[in-house]
Formats: C-alpha cells, structure tokens, sequence
C-alpha cells in the first residue's frame, strides 16, 4: 500500500509527508473521528513480513501508552492497514533540538532548564522500566512549553534480554542525516560505551546520553570528535571530554562536575538515577554552587526561606544567655535549663518522625511542611532564630546526622540519601523501600531499617559513600518478629540497638522488645521490653518511649544490658504511627521533645469562593474522615474511633459503631440507607438508621482492605489495599456477587480511587513520579491514563455532573478544581485553586462538596490552625535523674 496525501490509514487521513529513512516514514494526518492534527509513523514495507517486529511493536506500544508526561510525546494509538503498521503519536508544533543547536549554544539557563525536563521525563519512564537508548538532539522537540521526547522507550524495554534485537522506533523523524553514513554517525555519535562494546544498555546508558546533550546544549558543540565512524567510537571508549567551562568559561564549575559524572565510561561510576541528575540540575538554576554561577543564572537565584521562631524568641535568647554565662565561668555547675518553642510560622513538623539534633549538639534538622509545597528538611543553628531549607531534600523524612554533625542522611521515594549540612545537591546512597530509620557510624557505615510497604522492615547495611546494601538481619518467626526498625550505634559500634517488634499498629500492650546486635556475630540479645525506638546518649542511658512518657535508664556497654530502674524524665511525649518516640538527644546533653497534645478540628462548611458559613458540632481533637450522603441531607464522620451520622437539617447526630477497635472512613452506598465503613482488618455495612447489626463484607483473607468509595448505581465498592510487593494496589469489590477484581497494580503507591458518576472512569492519587500526582484512568477498554495535577496531589473528588474534579495539593491546604471532559478520551482544563482551609493530615476523606459544587465541608483545624505541637528543649537533661 502506498502512503500518499489523502490516503487513510483506519480514522486517520494522511496530510503531508513530515521526514522519512531506512526505518519509517513520518506524515501528518486528521484525526477524523476527533478532529486533530496527530503524526503518523509508519513502518516500511520491506520489514512488514517480519512477525517478530511486528509483535515486537504492538507489545512496547502498549506498554509506551501508558506513559503519560508533560515533556514526553503522547502516543496516542497504534494500527495495521493493508499490511502496513503505524503508530499515532501526538503532533508537536516546535523546532527540533537539533535544528536549534545549528543556530549555536542554548543560554545557560535555558539549557539547564531544559534540562531538567529531560531528566524529569527520564524518571518517569525509568520508574516504569522502559528506557529510550537513543536520545539525541533529533528526538528532542523544544515547544513555547518546553522540551519533549520522541520516541520515547520505544527503543528498548529494560526487562528485554536482548541488545541486539532492532527497536521498532529507532526511525528517523527528522529530515536530517539520512545517508547510511549520517545515520550511523547520528546514532554513535550519542552511544554509551556499553552500547558500542555491545552489552546490555540499562537506565544509565540514558544518563550516558543525556550527559552528551547537555554538553552540546551548553556549549555548542559535540562532546566526541571522531573524522570516521571508527575514531569517534574510539573517543567515547577510551577519552574524556573536554571540561564545559573550556569551551563556555562563564558556566558553574557544578555543571561540568555533573555533566562529566554523567560522562563516565563505567555505568557504576555515573549517576544511577535520572532523578540524582535532575536534583543536581535544579540546585544549579537555584545558585547552589559555590563555586562561581554566572550572573544570568544568580539573577533567577532563589530567594531562601527564612522562618523565624518567633515564639521561642525570648525563651531562646535567655538560654543563649545561660550558655554563654556558663561558658564564662565553666567551673560552676551546669544547670537544668529548659525552654519551649514552635515550629517556624506556617509550618508543620509531624510528631515523632522528623526531628533530630546534630551529635554535638550545635545544629537542628527537621522535616517540615509549608507554603504550597512538599515537605522539605530544614536546618537550624541552635544559637540562631531562623531556618534555612535544604536545598534538593524535598519529600525528605526521618533524617539522621553523621558522628562529626557535617552531614545529614535522610529517606525520599524509597532511596537512602546524604546532603551537607552546609548546603550543596543531595547524593545517593543506595535504593531503601519502607524506611524505618538509620544510624551512622565514624567508619562511615550506616546501618538502617527497610522492606516492605506493610512495615516488615530487617536492618541492613551500607558505606555513607554508597554501594549495594548488605543485610544484617532475618526476620525469626520462633521469635514472632513482625519487623526490625529503628537501629543505633552504640559508641564501640560493633553493636546497635534496635526495636525488635512483634505487632503492627504501635499497640503498647505487645511483646515487643528493645534488642542489641553484634554486628561481628549476628547475635541478638534482649534489653528490655518495649514498642519505641531507642536512643543511647552519654553519661550511659537509653532513651525510650513508654505510655506516654520519656523514659531513662542506666545502660552498661561492657554487659550490654539494663541497670536500675526505669525514670520517667517526661510526661506526654509523642509516639508516632511508626513506633517511633518523638525525641532526640544530643551527645553533649541537650534533649528535645514534642509533646502528644492533640490537634482540634471540626465540621465546616465554606462557600466557593472559600468563605466560612457555618460549623457542625463541637470541636474534638479525635475528628476523623467525612463523606456526605448522597442527597446530602446527613453527614457521617469518624469521632473517636466509632462511626457517626449527622442530620445536617435537624442538627441531632447517632452513633452507628460500638466495637472496642476502631473503626471508621465511612462511605455512604446509593439511596443513602447503607453505610459501609472499615475496621483495620475488615469493612462492614450497616443501616444508616443505626437498626440492626453491622454485616462483615470481607474479613481476614484481604487484610488492609479498605473502602474508599462506591459506584453511582450501588454495586461496587473502590478499594485500596496493601500488598507487600507493589505497596498499595486499586480494587473494586462487586457486592452482588462478593468477589474482587484488580483495577490498578503497579510498583507504585496508588491511593484514594474515586468513580467518575457514570462509571467508566476511575480518578486515583498515586506516587508514581516521587511525589503524589491525581491521576485518571478509563476502566473500559482500551483503557488509558491521564495525569490530572501537575504540583502534587491527593484525595481526588468528582463532582455529581461528572464534569469538575476536585483535589488537594500534597502535603497543603490547597482545593483545586479541574473541569473535564469524558468521551472517547479525557481531556482535563487547568487546575484552578479555589480555597484554602487548614486540615489534620492522615484521614482518608478530609472534605466533601455538595451535590451542584457550591458548597464544601471540611474537617477543619481550630484555634491556630497549626498541627505542630510544641517542642521543648531540656539543657543539661541528666540533671533531672538526680531529682
């Protein structure tokens, strides 16, 4: 078959020829049936006998729909026609990176700019196991809103065994270098090492490449010379290239050390991750360099944060005084001195997980949310009243600093990292799933707890510097080990402290045991019982947590066990969901500690514009998740463990659960006469009336279900479940027939599904590109995924036409509404940000609308609208033992 303008290829009507070459033919063509420009690739006839490349084709395909990215090309569809095969890609109006580059050299900040849309893109498809193998400027498009991939990862899946099987999208778009000898210069000229010698190409061989571009966006010229295909092979195997500042002498000497980690010839030695590389990126174009950044780049340098601790501005001041009081006349006595302090303005520290004090005692490092966006680490000076944030640590949590007080390592998007405490760009220490905490040690190993999504964690070992981790323990069913978290060096650091647990859920009545292990032997030895993590701190103690106080007691390191009896040094001290006390301590005495005060909230109603109508009840600090019944005249929540339903017109309210466990996040069925709502190991339905006794829908066999929402005509409940090799996966449940179909497994957590009101489509929140993101999804074939928010988002709502969803930015206070069209496909408007309203985090439902969106209830946070509780700081703590 002959491809001409007017000939159609199924729906699509060719219009004008766009490039051609040994591998394809590009053209441009009407979508008929929707109207649109779309670019049509189509294979060759003389390879359309060929079944294992046409397999081949359909199968990555399907496999690159699903990658749904701003700066990546949409791959629409993909079809045969009288023998021959196409793909439908998204038409893109720009220039060609190639074609721009023989203009000269990007400016710096737009190469870095560009750059880091590249490096995003590459992320997320390496996250989904596809990688591109031939990135060049001929496959990049620069467009008014950035930069985009052709051909992404149709070149090479990672989970495929063979290098030399010929992708099926390695074809030329460009009308450009199209000779046997151009091509073939084209394509070395951006190879790998590996990929030349002819082994297996991986996700570094893309970081290989895009170092190679980088260089020749910022410079102008290529990385590798070669006058013969031979020679230029020969340069990328055995030669480095020139520095970027050789050839651009205003560029950041943090540039050329990135762009030539990238260049490394082992894939060992490079970057590992697109992500590793973006971080660096971004912390260039925020002036993060120390070394010399040019003027255009520092003109657009970030201004830093600077959040004053204004309420522990006296009490601070006083105790900087008795310091230097005490240092002036260091032969008199230390003395007990503590203060009080709250976190930055606008911030929110969560209890337990993200606080710890630099060995020395000198420096704060805590995890926090603010502004609009995602929780970062920030770093205070104990004698300073400001804070500065980290650069690169964004979704960074549980931190841990080194035995000098230099550096901190910390957990993001299951990975191990270390960043100085004096700023620069993040590194990579090792992959880390479900973290649990670490310790670190002077011989630079760190040892730390990891596993599975459920919290099954072992403890495991490291260098500081990187490399494969090695584990230190196994999980003992004789012993009833559930999981192994929360480990410390003691000061020989040939033994650690851990918490050896045997439950889920923090339950204080367990058998859970505080532990050493001999990192010499493998030996375990019981200490004391106990479900907290456990610090040791000098003058010989270990700290822990135990209903609700800070506990003290006398610790021999040559016996290894336990003396005296147990003090409490501290009352209503905090413990989070992860076991973990929320208290850190200083080598050199100085204790800090949040309290367990909880947060009030209450029911309130807000109009559109985000003005406060009315509220519902009383205020109580144990308000849980919402959900309004569907001819919105009542309201069932969680209030203190139990579920409870409102008559919002006559104000009166009945308790619909009374089981000693708790339960709660109930969801309202169609025709407002059932509720569903779950327990930590089952969901159950009752009568709205409160008649009767709650009917058990599943039990045990799907533990960690919970029901999140239901179908517009009563059939099907969505539900999140916990698996322990792909996080949390998508299920509905059909009532009629009592049985679960899988909607959404991937290795990602996706959370909080919610049905569109006719059914076909499904709208999740989900980790896949690091941080969460809405996404929808077409639960009909041919099925399909769209991202909805692009700064983070979660808990997505869809309105009763069908026609807006509604989310919160991640980690924020922030409703966004998206207007959006479900037909043949989904096409979503701009999100738009209607209010904010301050809410406790960790509830599945925080908000509902009414049924014509004017109108929204929230679980609101009272009083100050802070969910931070105070911190106190104890000076000189073992001076409370002697009391």
């Amino acid at each position: 078959m002959m491809i001409t303008t007017g000939v159609r290829l199924g729906p699509y009507e060719i219009v004008e020829s766009l490039g051609a070459g040994g591998m394809g033919e590009v053209w441009r063509a009407k979508d008929t049936r929707l109207d649109r420009q779309v670019a049509i690739k189509v294979l060759p006839a003389g390879l359309t006998e060929n079944e294992q490349l046409h397999a081949r084709f359909d199968r990555e395909a399907k496999a690159i729909s699903s990658l749904n990215h701003p700066n990546i090309c949409t791959l629409h569809d993909v079809g045969h026609e009288n023998g021959r095969h196409y793909l439908v890609m998204e038409l893109i109006e720009g220039e060609s990176l190639a074609d721009r580059l023989d203009k000269g050299p990007l400016p710096l900040d737009e190469a870095i700019r560009h750059g880091i849309e590249i490096t995003n893109a590459l992320d997320r498809a390496h996250r989904q196991g596809i990688i591109h193998r031939d990135l060049k400027p001929g496959n990049v498009m620069i467009t008014p809103s950035g930069a985009k991939i052709l051909d992404f990862g149709l070149a090479k899946m990672a989970d495929q065994a063979s290098e030399s099987e010929p992708g099926i999208t390695n074809l030329p778009t460009q009308k450009r270098n199209l000779t046997e000898e151009g091509t073939i210069l084209g394509t070395v000229q951006y190879m790998a090492p590996e990929q030349i010698e002819g082994h297996e190409a991986d996700r570094r061989t893309d970081i290989f490449a895009f170092g190679l571009l980088l260089f020749e966006m910022v410079t102008g010229r290529k990385a590798f010379q070669g006058k013969s295909r031979m020679s230029l092979m020969a340069a990328i195997l055995e030669h480095r290239p020139p520095s970027i500042s050789s050839v651009q002498p205003i560029s950041p000497p943090a540039l050329d050390r990135l762009v030539q980690i990238c260049l490394e010839k082992d894939p060992d030695n490079r970057w590992q991750t697109a992500r590793d590389v973006e971080l660096q990126l971004r912390w260039i174009e925020e002036g993060g360099s120390d070394a010399g950044i040019p003027a255009p780049v520092m003109a657009r340098r970030k201004h830093r944060e600077k959040a004053g601790w204004v309420a522990a501005a006296v009490a601070a001041a006083m105790a900087l005084l008795f310091a230097a009081l005490w240092l002036a006349h260091p032969d008199e006595p230390r003395r007990l001195s503590r203060f009080s302090m709250l976190p930055p303005p606008g911030m929110t520290i969560d209890v337990g997980m993200r606080l710890a004090i630099s060995p020395d005692g000198s420096r704060l490092v805590f995890a926090a949310f603010g502004g609009q966006g995602p929780r970062r680490l920030y770093l205070r000076e104990i004698d300073q009243l400001e804070s500065r944030p980290l650069t690169g640590t964004e979704r960074g949590e549980l931190p841990f600093w080194s035995p000098d007080s230099r550096e901190i390592a910390f957990f993001v998007d299951d990975r191990l990292k270390r960043v100085s405490a004096f700023g620069g760009p993040p590194q990579t220490i090792c992959e880390a799933a479900a973290p649990r905490g670490g310790s670190w040690a002077n011989d630079g190993t760190i040892v730390f707890s990891s596993g599975e999504a459920g919290g099954r964690g072992v403890l495991s070992k490291v260098a500081a510097r990187g490399g494969q981790p090695v584990r230190l323990t196994e999980l003992d069913e004789q012993r009833g080990d559930f999981s192994h978290r929360w480990p410390w060096f003691l000061p020989d650091e040939k033994h650690l402290l851990f918490l050896a647990q045997t439950g889920e859920g923090g339950r204080e009545d367990d058998d859970s045991t505080i532990e050493v292990l001999s990192l010499e032997t493998g030996e375990r030895k019981r200490i004391v019982g106990g479900n907290s993590s456990v610090q040791y701190v000098p003058p010989g103690y270990i700290l822990f947590w135990r209903e609700g106080s800070l506990i003290a007691q006398k610790f021999d390191l040559d016996r290894l066990e336990v003396s005296g009896e147990p003090v409490p040094i501290a009352e209503r001290v905090g413990y989070s969901g992860l076991e973990k006390g929320a208290f850190t301590a200083s080598s050199e005495g100085t204790l800090l500690y949040q309290s367990n005060e909880a947060v009030s909230s209450q029911l309130t109603w807000f109009d559109r514009d985000g003005s406060e109508l009315s509220t519902i009840g009383e205020e109580s600090r144990q308000l849980g998740s919402i959900d309004l019944s569907w001819d919105g005249s009542r309201l069932a929540y969680t209030l203190e463990g139990d579920v409870w339903v409102r008559d919002l017109v006559r104000g009166s309210a009945i308790r619909l659960s009374f089981d000693d466990e708790w339960e709660g996040d109930p969801v309202w069925l169609p025709g407002d006469d059932w509720i569903v709502f779950n327990s930590p190991t089952a969901f159950f339905r009752k009568r709205s009336s409160g008649i009767g006794d709650a009917e058990r829908l599943i039990g045990d066999d799907q533990e960690a279900a919970g029901a999140y929402s239901s179908s517009s005509d009563g059939r099907y409940l969505f539900v999140h479940q916990d698996h322990p090799a792909t996080q949390v996966d998508i299920l509905r449940f059909d009532m009629i027939e009592e049985k679960f179909e899988s909607l959404i497994r991937t290795p990602f957590l996706d959370v909080t599904p919610y049905p569109s009101p006719d059914g076909k489509w499904l709208a999740v929140a989900s980790a896949e590109t690091g941080r969460m993101e809405v996404y929808v999804h077409r639960l009909e074939s041919p099925g399909g995924r769209w991202q909805l928010s692009t700064d983070g988002g979660v808990h997505p709502t869809w309105s009763r036409d069908g026609g807006t969803i509604y989310y919160l930015t991640e980690q924020s206070s922030r409703l966004m509404a998206v207007e959006v069209e479900t037909g043949e496909t989904f096409r979503a408007g701009t999100p738009v940000e209607l209010m904010r309203v301050a809410m406790p985090r960790r509830q599945e439902r925080p908000y509902d609308v009414n049924a014509d969106g004017s109108r929204f209830i929230f679980n609101a946070l009272t009083g100050d609208r802070t969910e931070s509780p105070e911190i106190t700081v104890v000076m000189n703590w073992d001076r409370m033992l002697e009391r």
